[in-house]
C-alpha cells in the first residue's frame, strides 16, 4: 500500500527543527542512495523556511552535525580502509619471507587500525541515535567498513590459531611469544572525544551564523 504525500505546506509550521531537518536528512539520504529525493525542491524550501529562531537553530544544529560528519569523519575512514589495506599487504609479505618479528608488527599495526576504524564506526552509529536513526553516510559505505573490519579481525583470529606453529618454523622461542592478539574495542571517552571534535565544529559554524 502506498503511504499518503505529506503536505509540507501545512505540516511544516507544526514542525520542531529536528523533525525538519530529520525530513531534510532523509531526502538528502535518499538521493545519493537513488538519485532521487523525496520532496520537491518547492517542499524543500517550505521546510527551510523558518519564522522561529530556536526553531532554525535546531534544523541548523542537526543539518551541520551531518554535514561535518561527511567532511570530517568520511575521509578518515578512507585513510583507515587504505591503512589497514597496506597493513595486510605487509603481513602477506612478511609471512612470505617467514619473518616472525615482521608478521608480529605488521599485525599489531593493524590492530591499531582495526581500533580506529571501530571508533569511527561507533560515533557515525551515536550521530544517528541523536537524529534518531536517520541515515548518515551511504548504505554501501556502512557495509563496506564492516567488510573490512570481519576481514582484518580474520587475520588476526588466524593468526592467534597459528602462532606456535609459526614460532617453531622460524625457531622463536615459545618463552618469547605473546600468543594471542587481542583486538580492543574503543573506550566510551575515545569515542566521545571524537564525537565532540565534529560538534565543536557545529558549535563554532552556528557561532559564525548568528546562533
Amino acid at each position: 500500500m502506498t503511504k499518503p504525500k505529506l503536505d509540507i505546506a501545512k505540516l511544516a509550521p507544526t514542525l520542531s527543527g529536528k523533525e525538519r531537518a530529520k525530513l531534510a536528512l532523509s531526502d538528502g539520504h535518499q538521493k545519493l542512495e537513488t538519485g532521487k529525493g523525496i520532496f520537491s525542491d518547492s517542499e524543500m524550501q517550505i521546510l527551510r523556511k523558518f519564522e522561529d529562531r530556536l526553531v532554525c537553530r535546531e534544523y541548523n544544529y542537526y543539518i551541520l552535525l551531518c554535514l561535518f560528519t561527511w567532511l570530517i569523519l568520511l575521509p578518515q575512514i578512507t585513510e583507515a580502509e587504505l591503512r589497514i589495506a597496506l597493513m595486510m599487504a605487509m603481513f602477506e609479505l612478511s609471512l612470505e619471507k617467514d619473518d616472525f618479528k615482521q608478521v608480529r608488527d605488521a599485525l599489531l599495526k593493524l590492530k591499531r587500525e582495526i581500533k580506529d576504524i571501530l571508533t569511527l564506526k561507533a560515533v557515525l552509529k551515536k550521530i544517528e541515535n541523536e537524529i534518531d536513526g536517520v541515515p548518515v553516510l551511504k548504505k554501501e559505505t556502512i557495509k563496506r567498513m564492516g567488510e573490512i573490519i570481519e576481514y582484518a579481525k580474520g587475520i588476526i583470529t588466524a593468526y592467534n590459531k597459528t602462532i606456535l606453529a609459526l614460532a617453531t618454523k622460524v625457531k622463536v622461542k615459545e618463552s618469547d611469544v605473546k600468543l594471542k592478539i587481542e583486538i580492543e574495542e574503543p573506550t566510551e571517552k575515545e569515542i566521545d572525544d571524537k564525537l565532540n571534535k565534529v560538534k565543536e565544529f557545529v558549535k563554532i559554524e552556528l557561532k559564525h551564523c548568528g546562533f
